[in-house]
């Protein structure tokens, strides 16, 4: 640019010069803007967050497209993978189990160990927290009085799961015969199941015993354990 007489100082530019908005994202060079040119105060001065929701949104870079992306917690975590969600129960009474009947178990149950949420326990019938597939594992002790030289002969412990909230069927079953040779003689049943829970509000648990009783005596269910872990996502 030409001028007509003495051509003016150079003076510095400074941001009162530069009208708001005129600088736009093109107009930065990718790769120019440096961890000093940011404050410190930008992300860590913000309200630290206690507790993320599932469908909240973590923000990661994925290397292989060089990229910055969006990810919900739920996919993270299931990304992840690592324990999630299971529990502990542990019995804290017996139950009498009358003869030649299948008796809903209602022993009652303490909770022992949670990670993440507890299963939901009513009148016998167990709830699941979320969607998912689970490993489920239970051990009762089948114990007879007087038990001297009575002979009980089967007692069967069933694992039931129901689909509609409704129909039960064996998904296992354990048996064992019991000869009394002392008073208390007891004999360990155990069963094990993976379940695909895919709606928690039809799909539920629960355990019978079957007795079959060829003498006068009584036949209790204790010391019950109930193991219940998420291998992963439905």
């Amino acid at each position: 640019m030409g001028y007509i007489g003495k051509i003016p100082s150079a003076v510095p530019l400074t941001s009162a010069d530069i009208t708001d908005n005129v600088i736009t994202s093109a107009k930065i060079v990718d790769g120019t803007i440096t961890n000093t040119d940011i404050a410190s105060s930008i992300i860590t001065g913000q309200t630290a967050e206690t507790s993320i929701a599932g469908g909240d949104q973590i923000l990661i870079y994925d290397d292989s497209a060089t990229a910055l992306r969006k990810m919900t917690r739920t996919n993270f975590v299931s990304g992840l993978g690592g324990l999630t969600q299971a529990t502990l129960n542990k019995s804290t009474n017996s139950q009498a189990i009358p003869d030649t009947t299948a008796t809903l178990i209602t022993l009652t149950y303490g909770n022992d160990l949670t990670i993440g949420s507890n299963m939901t326990y009513s009148s016998g019938i167990w709830s699941f927290p979320e969607t998912g597939i689970y490993l489920i594992t239970s051990y009762v002790a089948a114990t007879i009085y007087p038990g001297i030289s009575q002979n009980v002969g089967l007692i069967d412990y069933r694992l039931e799961t129901t689909t509609d909230n409704s129909t039960y069927a064996v998904t296992a079953y354990t048996g064992e015969h019991i000869n009394g040779i002392r008073d208390g003689t007891a004999v360990g049943l155990s069963t094990s199941h993976i379940f695909d829970v895919e709606n928690i509000s039809t799909h539920k648990l629960r355990f019978r015993s079957y007795k079959e009783d060829t003498s006068s005596n009584a036949t209790e269910l204790n010391g019950g354990i109930l193991t219940i872990i998420k291998l992963a996502n439905t």
